[in-house]
């Protein structure tokens, strides 16, 4: 539900096992409620400047969200997804036209910055074929905008309530506004757990976790900690306890940990125990499938057994759905069986993890894809065998088209990439005579410390650099760039890790097949991070960055210089005292010429150009007819455009 990850129980690491004991007991009784997890498109909602505005991310939010135009323009996995993003919008749109806009006004905020969580159903999106064409309003999950800290952030709990009990309120309204038009707008409805008809079912669960070794206040994060150190130290068995722990909690992905190269040093005198410490390190995400696998079964188990009694709201016949999936699924599995391409070993060792968790297909016995609920101020999923379902059929959809036995190498290029420059794109070029594809790969942007520059951003840059040529940009999971392609390696995603020689290094510690390539261009990202940040005026910056930018077209270069310099309006505006350039401004007023004779410098504060302004009005208002005090005709201030200069 929702843009964001929601977590099973065993994704939380500081659930307990008496918190996740309580929780199964209380859903065994039906005493939990909650709302259907469906399986839609995702998209946040909004209303800004009297205009309808979508988002998909937390970037978009704090840009004001997407116009119909730009939703539009947006690139998504297949025609079929833009055309249904497109025809909910317009649905949308159709919508608050209708409605009294302060009634908007509270839903979305006087200014704007709220987005609601919202889901888009129409007919078969992954797994499951919907009727009626649905926007779906979240009760939780939605975001504002923050105007004074600058960032995005989930909207209280207290907020998510009141905007819930008005929707409820407009419902029947709403789609009174909205027949004839090709979406309904409707709210998540709350719906109970029915209780176990089987109560051993309970019991059999607390039993195989309790075998496992989760039991009583331990967490689980404690539970991966014990397990994982048991195989570090059988593994590094000559590392004191403060090197083991360290190793773990490498594993584990805990924060502040030591770096591969200092972990190395742990164990430099023997070099078998080194080639140990980076296969530990390099296959961390597949230590943790294994050791949390009986935790995860066990209560997958649960979950199928819980909601074999709940239909979606939102199928016709769920039965007819159920048998439809299920045949779909059988299909899918003797396509993977008898699969003998790439990729085969990742795709027999996926498929087997799954079908383990469904047990046997005729498990699969309702359309719903799961259950959301609240628990302490956290909500949690039960998905039952819908996400093997998921896994399954994605297999097939995402690795194994028809053309796959005639791909090309694909080609991974990881780095943090803030921002990237003429010589990142002069590697990929170089790459691109050896590989058919290359995957650029961005580090986790909340995780690494030139955060000041978003992933996002350089994902955008990227896309401009290589219009037209095989290259797709991702912005991973991890910290490290390195440990995510040692995944995407590991996932069958990627031939062969690219670097230039100046970064060789930094993958020095993993296994993978790697080639470095000749870094030809003496240009740095962080010289770029160091123009950008100077208090320079922004024509003097856009002069010194033009030498690390690989050459681009005029529209191309505009939209390069609006992301690398887009807070320099805001901070001017903030009380900023460095100059703008009046020629930069000119194009944002309306009606507006100057005398060139009359002006003699080109850089001014704004306080200096809206006294320009005030006084072109001025003579514009005189030229018209007006006189000094006449209540006739008094003169109006030229306005600006919208969104081009925000207070």
């Amino acid at each position: 539900m929702g843009l964001e990850h929601l977590p099973h129980l065993y994704d939380d690491r500081e659930l307990t096992f008496n918190e996740i004991q309580e929780i199964l007991t209380k859903a065994a009784k039906g005493e939990v409620k909650g709302t259907e997890k469906v399986d839609g498109l995702n998209l946040y909602l909004g209303y800004k400047d009297g205009q309808p505005k979508a988002a998909r991310n937390n970037y978009d939010i704090k840009n004001g969200g997407l116009s119909a135009d730009e939703l539009a323009q947006r690139e998504f996995n297949g025609e079929q997804v833009s055309q249904i993003f497109d025809l909910a919008f317009q649905s949308f749109a159709n919508l608050v036209s209708k409605l009294d806009k302060k009634l908007l006004s509270i839903i979305f905020g006087p200014t704007g910055n709220v987005f609601l969580n919202s889901e888009i159903l129409n007919g078969k999106t992954n797994v499951i074929n919907y009727g009626a064409k649905t926007i779906l309003i979240h009760r939780n999950g939605h975001k504002r905008f923050n105007e004074q800290t600058g960032e995005v952030e989930n909207i209280r709990e207290d907020t998510s309530k009141a905007i819930s009990h008005i929707i409820n309120k407009m419902n029947d309204t709403m789609n009174k506004q909205m027949e004839g038009v090709e979406f309904r707008v409707q709210q998540d409805p709350i719906t109970q757990l029915p209780a176990l008809e089987d109560q051993s079912v309970l019991a059999d669960t607390i039993q195989k976790l309790k075998t496992a070794g989760f039991e009583g206040d331990m967490t689980i994060h404690q539970y991966l900690f014990n397990k994982i150190k048991a195989i570090v130290t059988e593994k590094l068995p000559s590392l004191n306890e403060k090197n083991n722990n360290d190793v773990v909690n490498k594993i584990i992905g805990v924060k502040g940990t030591p770096s591969i190269t200092v972990l190395k040093r742990y164990v430099d005198e023997n070099p078998n125990f080194t080639n140990e410490l980076k296969a530990l390190v390099a296959n961390k995400k597949q230590i943790i499938n294994d050791v949390m696998f009986p935790i995860e079964d066990a209560i997958h188990d649960f979950s199928v057994e819980i909601l074999k009694k709940l239909n979606s709201s939102f199928i016709d016949n769920t039965e007819e759905e159920a048998q439809r999936i299920k045949q779909e699924l059988k299909d899918e599995v003797i396509k993977l069986k008898n699969y003998d391409g790439p990729y085969k070993d990742y795709v027999v060792d996926n498929l087997k993890r799954q079908l383990k968790k469904i047990k046997h297909i005729d498990n699969v016995q309702t359309s719903l894809e799961g259950f959301v609920f609240n628990f302490g101020n956290k909500y949690y999923k039960f998905t039952g065998n819908f996400a093997p379902i998921n896994q399954i059929m994605g297999l097939y959809k995402y690795k194994l088209n028809e053309n796959i036995q005639q791909r090309q190498k694909v080609g991974l290029f990881p780095g943090s990439f803030r921002p990237p420059h003429k010589g990142h794109l002069d590697l990929i070029k170089q790459a691109l005579n050896d590989f058919g594809k290359i995957t650029i790969i961005i580090s986790q942007p909340e995780k690494h410390a030139r955060s000041s520059i978003p992933a996002e951003e350089s994902k955008r840059l990227f896309d401009i650099y290589t219009k037209g040529l095989p290259v797709e940009t991702v912005i991973g999971e991890e910290s490290s760039p390195y440990v995510e392609a040692a995944n995407y390696m590991n996932q069958g995603r990627g031939d062969c890790v690219l670097t230039s020689n100046k970064e060789q290094t930094k993958f020095d510690y993993f296994d993978f097949p790697k080639k470095v390539y000749e870094a030809t261009i003496p240009v740095s990202a962080r010289e770029m991070r160091a123009i950008i940040e100077s208090p320079k005026t922004r024509e003097e910056k856009k002069a010194e960055l033009l030498g690390y930018l690989p050459q681009l077209q005029e529209p191309d270069l505009i939209d390069v210089f609006d992301i690398l310099l887009k807070g320099d309006n805001t901070q001017l505006l903030n009380g900023n005292v460095n100059t703008i350039n009046l020629n930069e401004i000119l194009n944002i007023i309306d009606e507006i010429s100057l005398n060139e004779g009359k002006i003699n410098k080109i850089d001014f504060t704004l306080k200096e150009i809206f006294g320009i302004i005030d006084e072109i009005a001025v003579g514009s208002a005189m030229g018209a007819g007006a006189v000094e005090g006449s209540p006739a005709a008094p003169f109006k201030k030229k306005r600006f455009k919208k969104g081009i200069i925000k207070k």
